[in-house]
């Protein structure tokens, strides 16, 4: 009976650490409703105020309810406590705070903020819960929307003196679409504003499109982007593009898909001349233009004039693992020069650790790898390799190894295996869709090879 009681006990504690972990929740709409306490649908908070300001009235570890609607930016400032979160959230039918005045038609649905997030302090979760990760479809259907509303030099997430360890997922971000004359970021962080930087920091299931940027980490320790859309990005004499601006180390950049790259790369380090920087993993990614784009490519600031993956300005990176991505359909007209470098030194300083590995290149004009560290088991359909062959490379290549790399809505998944693959370890062993990978170049493993398959040496007894 002691055992029992004491197991008991135990349970109910855990119990009860765990709520006092998990925090209280409020609710939030645009113009609030009977007390404006958030405490139930019946009484939301108006907009981010009174009990749900984050800048005054939030409670760090609470969860805030954002239904759907439109609302104007606020400042993420709430001071930091100790190891604390708060958690923005779009309502589900599963999951909504509390069923008081709750009523779905009403309060679920896409929270539309003009303007964006400005982040003074440490520790918040901004999650939509939910989107239609198809570029084609997706626009309306994720449960946060951020969009410009004007101004230059615009970002939807401003991470000015704050940010550390924060999670910003199921978003869409709509930028200017070339309207603002400075550089349009959906995720900037300011990390030289703060001392030791702004360190991990999370971006996941983001559809970010007309931006200049999709994210820009500057002086920032442990960035990851991934299983993101960046599409319709544009780039100006004043802001060049790049889907992604590293100026930072220990960046994980995996399971994207990366359309229509206009400005100097889709993946580059403006930066400070003569910048050092370390570890930056790239690994199953999409890069790959969709034909919708109508003209030509003049120059650096409409294309991707340095490549698909850039070192510029002198930048001095060490540790630069590019694995299993797919690079397609950069032909002639979209691209600059007469070939398309994929790892771009043009105007790079040194590099060091240099690692190349796995990686398909379909119906590209030529393209150019720098095998100057390791580089090895590239694939190259319908596409002529420009440069000098790395171990274990397959040239020559003349059949489409892809479900629909040409019409639209695109799907990189193989409809045969490539060949063998070279052999990398966790966590560069996981595809964009989970699988153990145990052959496959590219983004994707072949088929559900890593299943296990039906057992044998069964017997079965009727009676």
């Amino acid at each position: 009976m002691r055992k029992l009681l004491f197991g008991i006990a135990a349970i109910l504690t855990l119990v009860l650490v765990t709520s006092a972990a998990w925090g209280a929740c409020h609710v939030i709409t645009p113009n609030g409703s009977g007390t404006k306490s958030g405490s139930d649908w019946n009484n939301a908070c108006s907009w981010f105020s009174g009990n749900c300001s984050m800048s005054s009235g939030a409670v760090r570890g609470d969860t805030y309810y954002i239904a759907k609607g439109a609302y104007s930016g606020t400042t993420l400032g709430k001071a930091n406590s100790g190891t604390l979160s708060i958690t923005i959230k779009s309502p589900t039918a599963a999951d909504h705070c509390t069923d008081t005045g709750f009523v779905q038609g009403t309060h679920v649905g896409q929270a539309d903020i003009a303007g964006g997030f400005f982040i003074t302090s440490d520790r918040w979760v901004v999650d939509g819960q939910y989107g239609t990760e198809v570029p084609e479809t997706g626009k309306g259907t994720y449960g946060i929307k951020v969009h410009w509303n004007g101004g230059n030099g615009s970002h939807r997430f401003n991470l000015n003196t704050g940010g550390s360890n924060s999670t910003f997922r199921y978003v869409e971000t709509q930028g200017s679409n070339a309207a603002d004359t400075g550089c349009d970021e959906a995720v900037k962080i300011l990390g030289f504003n703060v001392s030791g930087g702004i360190t991990d920091v999370l971006v996941e299931h983001f559809y970010d499109y007309r931006s200049n940027t999709i994210a820009n980490p500057q002086v920032a320790d442990g960035f990851i982007l991934q299983n993101s859309i960046s599409a319709e990005n544009y780039s100006t004499g004043g802001c060049h593009g790049e889907n992604v601006a590293i100026n930072s180390s220990n960046v994980i950049i995996r399971y994207n898909r990366f359309i229509n790259c206009a400005g100097t790369a889709c993946i580059a380090n403006p930066s400070p001349s003569g910048s050092s920087f370390s570890n930056w993993d790239i690994y199953g990614n999409v890069f790959y233009d969709d034909a919708t784009r109508s003209g030509s490519c003049p120059g650096n600031f409409s294309c991707v004039g340095n490549g698909i993956i850039a070192c510029i300005d002198q930048g001095r990176p060490s540790g630069v693992r590019l694995y299993n991505n797919v690079v397609a359909n950069w032909l002639p007209g979209h691209a600059a020069g007469n070939s398309l470098d994929f790892w771009s030194t043009a105007s790079c300083g040194s590099v060091s650790g240099l690692d190349i590995q796995n990686n398909v290149l379909y119906n590209n004009e030529p393209v150019n790898i720098d095998a100057s560290g390791t580089c090895k088991s590239n694939s190259y359909y319908k596409t002529t390799r420009n440069s000098g062959g790395c171990t274990g490379d397959v040239t020559g290549l003349t059949s489409n190894p892809f479900v629909n790399p040409g019409n639209t809505p695109q799907d990189w998944h193989l409809t045969a295996d490539t060949d063998t693959w070279s052999v990398l370890l966790s966590p560069y062993n996981l595809d964009i869709d989970g699988l153990t990978r145990i052959s496959s170049r590219g983004a994707y493993q072949f088929g559900n090879l890593n299943l296990p398959g039906p057992p044998s040496g069964l017997t079965a007894q009727v009676k």
